[in-house]
């Protein structure tokens, strides 16, 4: 007597077809789980980003206020012992920790163009700064007896300065929202999948 071959394939066949089946669904399973996964690691991505450039330039533009106020007061004759002065001064400091924390994750999640004009914008809020301090240091030394007079404060300059630093924001705003605009997160997803 020969092995039943005919019952063997009947008996078998359907059993191998379904777990090759199975096996075939979980495969695609696992690759739509993995494409989700990875949009969800994108979406997740996207919104650190969109929260650290919204920090950066809410943090730039306080810094900004602040320096221009200093300048202001400047302007028209405050010194450095000036109460209304003091505060402003005090609350730069604590302005520019936040400019570089908020610079800090631009330069460690934003994109590549992100990070060059991020930079830009440091720099010249740095050179807003650099006015302020040197104005500041002069009637420190006068005050002390170093220095026989004080300047005029460089107001035309700071406004330059501010104009040079407003730009800059605006080239870094223009820059990132194309990157977080639904447009281009759907251009992305439809290349991903």
């Amino acid at each position: 007597m020969s092995f039943p071959w005919d019952s063997f394939f009947i008996s078998v066949g359907p059993l191998v077809g379904a777990l090759g089946g199975v096996w075939v669904k979980g495969r695609q399973e696992t690759g739509r789980e993995q494409r989700q996964a990875e949009r969800i690691r994108q979406d997740a991505y996207e919104d650190r980003c969109r929260g650290a450039y919204a920090d950066f330039v809410t943090a730039t533009r306080l810094l900004l206020r602040n320096q221009r106020q200093l300048g202001h007061g400047f302007a028209t004759g405050a010194d450095t012992e000036h109460q209304i002065m003091r505060d402003i001064f005090a609350r730069g400091s604590s302005l520019q920790d936040d400019l570089n924390r908020a610079g800090l994750v631009v330069e460690l999640l934003g994109s590549t163009e992100a990070r060059t004009l991020a930079d830009a914008v440091v720099e010249a809020v740095r050179t807003c700064g650099d006015i302020i301090t040197a104005h500041s240091n002069e009637i420190y030394a006068h005050q002390s007896g170093a220095a026989a007079s004080v300047t005029a404060f460089p107001a035309a300059n700071l406004a330059g300065a501010m104009d040079e630093a407003n730009t800059a924001v605006k080239a870094f705003i223009d820059a990132v929202r194309p990157e977080l605009s639904p447009s281009e997160r759907q251009s992305r997803l439809r290349r991903s999948s």
